[in-house]
């Protein structure tokens, strides 16, 4: 047997063309919460759950860059989410990002799962999935 060298997922970095306005994004349709932001204004650090304990993870990292870049890619000409979110209430997630006039790249229903893309305030393409 393979002895086993990671534990856990730690944190999560995105890049950003602005921290301020992404973490207001976050928080505000997505329910992140700020977590704490170093002693520079290039990032931020945000997590799902309330609780601002220290060992709280994974972390979401928001990195300002002036590149421009994303995080997904394309298989056979299709984009493809590389962060991929689970919630429990995938239709009240979906008219909340209509209402508040979010890019929804697709949703679908495969049977075993619905599935959702949309893309954050910064072009990054994001999954959501309720399984059954």
């Amino acid at each position: 047997m393979l002895q086993k060298h990671i534990d856990s997922l730690d944190h999560i970095q995105i890049p950003v063309k602005d921290v301020e306005e992404s973490i207001e994004w976050y928080t505000n349709h997505l329910g992140f919460h700020l977590h704490g932001r170093p002693n520079h204004d290039q990032m931020a650090f945000l997590c799902l759950d309330q609780e601002n304990d220290a060992d709280n993870r994974p972390l979401f990292l928001l990195w300002k860059t002036n590149e421009s870049t994303n995080i997904h890619f394309t298989k056979n000409v299709v984009q493809m989410p590389v962060l991929c979110f689970k919630t429990n209430d995938i239709h009240l997630l979906r008219d909340k990002l209509i209402e508040a006039k979010i890019q929804i790249a697709s949703f679908t229903d495969e049977g075993w799962a619905y599935c959702m893309d949309f893309y954050d305030i910064n072009g990054n393409l994001i999954n959501v999935t309720e399984y059954n």
